[in-house]
């Protein structure tokens, strides 16, 4: 929540007993949405992205929420 700068975990993630370098790579990636403004529209601009492609285990744990039936940003191509 950027308002608040509150960052929520779903339960899901706990449900499915996600692993350590899931919770944070997500943790990274929403730490990113505190550093980079974004909107509805755009919520992932270039500017987070080059962030976001640093997060910790981040093909591991996208691989992973795919396979859970997350969302994910694996379809966006890595520009560097």
């Amino acid at each position: 929540y950027s308002d608040t700068r509150v960052i929520a975990i779903h339960p899901y993630i706990h449900e499915r007993k996600a692993r350590q370098f899931v919770l944070k790579y997500l943790i990274f990636h929403e730490c990113c949405h505190q550093l980079v403004e974004s909107d509805c529209e755009t919520p992932h601009p270039p500017a987070f992205m080059e962030w976001e492609y640093r997060a910790p285990g981040r093909a591991r744990a996208l691989e992973w929420l795919e396979k859970e039936g997350f969302p994910t940003l694996s379809a966006q191509p890595d520009p560097r």
